[in-house]
């Protein structure tokens, strides 16, 4: 697996899930020594059970948790099946995701989403069909049949001869891949020797084979971890610097976000148009730092007159540049705020219609969601400049129209003042 810790993380949720059945309500439970669901049996709900030995031949169309000695599924489950034990065999269809934690997990039947399995043996048969990924760390690993999603496998020996359509990571021991065995994507293994990846002659791989050594992959873990870390301290520190401003320019953040939700499209322009300016501004700041050095030198020459009158025009363009530079550099990081917020609002307002604008909890929950939509591969990039650009014309419209407004009053305060008698 890409991450060593989070095999722990995942097992001790799937012990979570079994040794908390008891506790579930509104659901059916079954204990004895030889628990049987006969292919007569239909059960619409989800299903607990433990005991000895569990057979489920017929339907449950809610999810499976059990824990037993040996557990078998020959019929249908609707949902997801969370088992622990020392022997599960799998031959019927699991519509959601297959969960397992025990000795020995051998599976040659359908599962509609992904396998997470934690034990000494897992096998996939040539029956297994499996949607989405698979995950396992086991001492003993053999894959056959179908695989749609990616596969990441953490053992001491492995063979795989299944169709993969996605990327195979593999860290551990040996690993064989032989005929007829297909995969799609890349195939990456962690070893400490590079021929720990046997590759037999027959073998379809669509993308690269990568090598990569314990210690690398541990950097790479590293450096993940602090990318994350970055994000999250940013959205804090977003967080905080909203509250600010909040604090202390309410009236202007309000009609910034009156502007974002009735006007997107002006907004956006508004915001292209501002960063424009600010790159004009700190062109014109570089320039007129680079001038105020010539202006400098030229003063010890035969154009002093020229050093002058360059030093004369950089000095006044320098606080003036520096000041809309500035400005526009809080307005541009000010406008992910702005957005976030909006989009907070509206999904509070699923659950909750009589929700306030401006609030902290809808500024926190909106800011989260664009932390994780800017981090998608791709578009998210593209998604981060279009909502800073779009926020920061909503607050240039917003600063504009207050501005507006607070030169009306004043000359209405103005004309309704009586004059001298």
């Amino acid at each position: 697996m890409k991450n060593p810790v989070s095999k722990w993380f995942v097992l001790i949720a799937v012990l979570a899930v079994v040794s908390g059945a008891a506790s579930a309500l509104g659901s059916t439970f079954r204990s004895g020594d030889d628990v049987h669901i006969s292919n007569l049996h239909n059960i619409d709900d989800d299903f607990y059970a433990s005991g000895n030995q569990i057979r489920i031949d017929g339907t449950i169309t809610g999810d499976v948790t059990a824990a037993s000695y040996q557990t078998s599924i020959n019929g249908q489950v609707g949902g997801s099946a969370n088992l622990a034990g020392r022997y599960i065999d799998h031959s019927g269809q699991i519509l959601g995701s297959l969960r397992f934690a025990g000795e020995r997990l051998t599976v040659n039947g359908f599962v509609g989403r992904s396998i997470v399995a934690f034990g000494s043996a897992v096998t996939l048969g040539q029956g297994a069909v499996v949607e989405k990924d698979v995950s396992i760390g086991a001492d003993n690993v053999t894959l056959d049949g179908i695989i749609r999603g990616d596969v990441e496998c953490a053992a001491n020996r492995v063979h795989i001869t299944a169709q993969i359509d996605g990327d195979l990571s593999l860290e551990g021991g040996k690993a064989t891949v032989a005929p007829p065995a297909v995969i799609n994507g890349n195939i990456t293994y962690i070893a400490a020797e590079e021929d720990a990846l046997e590759l037999a002659g027959g073998v379809t791989v669509a993308g690269e084979v990568i090598w990569k050594r314990p210690e690398a992959a541990a950097e790479d873990e590293t450096s993940y971890l602090v990318e994350v870390t970055f994000k999250f301290a940013s959205l804090f520190a977003a967080f905080l610097f909203g509250i600010i401003v909040l604090k202390l320019f309410r009236p202007y953040a309000e009609e910034s976000f009156s502007q974002l939700r009735k006007r997107l499209s002006v907004a956006l322009a508004a915001g292209v148009l501002g960063l424009l300016v600010l790159t004009f501004c700190i062109l014109v700041l570089v320039s007129s730092l680079m001038a105020m050095l010539i202006g400098t030198v030229l003063l010890s020459g035969d154009y002093a007159v020229v050093g002058v009158f360059v030093l004369v025009i950089s000095t006044l363009m320098i606080p003036i540049s520096s000041f809309v530079s500035v400005s526009g550099g809080i307005i541009l990081y000010s406008g992910k705020i702005i957005v976030g917020l909006l989009v907070g609002y509206l999904l509070i307002r699923l659950w909750r219609p009589e929700a306030k604008i401006l609030s902290k909890s809808s500024m926190l929950l909106g800011l989260l969601v664009l932390t994780l939509v800017f981090a998608l591969p791709y578009v998210g990039y593209l998604i981060f400049l279009l909502t800073t650009i779009t926020g920061a014309g909503a607050i240039i419209l917003g600063i504009r129209h207050c501005r507006k407004r607070a030169e009306f009053l004043g000359d209405s305060k103005e004309s309704s003042t009586p004059g001298p008698q």
